[in-house]
């Protein structure tokens, strides 16, 4: 995997936007996108949350299935990037639950794998991900999903 820098939890400026000189003198500078990224293994956790934090996202992470879920309601976060293998409850439930509260119709699934036979199975697992990264991923790999779904 080559996403490399520090988890940074600050606000910054949205995908595909230059942030202002000095933030904080703008009053009306867009607050930045929320994401969540959940997965098992911290390190990787961290790598993926400073590729976002890098792109402008404001990053919160999770460990486990559980602790999403209540992150995510609390949030209500624009992007959720998630492992599909979770401890208390795995990835697939997870994204069922999201998809399936309309307080959180907006939020974006990207569920991530080392089962390739899981993103081959996807429509029929119907977990309700709206897209799907096998791992190992690069930084690339996740701009591009982020950028085909906000387009």
């Amino acid at each position: 995997m080559r996403l490399s820098g520090d988890v940074a939890s600050h606000p910054g400026p949205r995908p595909n936007r230059a942030p202002p000189a000095d933030a904080a003198a703008v009053p009306d500078a867009p607050a930045a996108p929320v994401a969540v990224v959940a997965d098992g293994d911290a390190a990787l956790r961290q790598r993926i949350g400073a590729t976002l934090a890098g792109a402008g996202w404001r990053v919160h992470e999770a460990a486990d299935g559980l602790g999403t879920l209540e992150l995510v309601r609390a949030l209500q976060p624009a992007v959720v990037v998630l492992a599909a293998e979770l401890a208390e409850l795995d990835g697939l439930a997870v994204c069922w639950a999201i998809g399936h509260d309309p307080l959180l119709a907006a939020t974006r699934l990207v569920l991530t794998t080392v089962d390739a036979q899981l993103v081959e199975r996807r429509h029929e697992l119907g977990a309700g991900a709206h897209a799907y990264l096998l791992k190992p991923f690069d930084g690339a790999a996740l701009a591009g999903v982020l950028a085909r779904l906000w387009g």
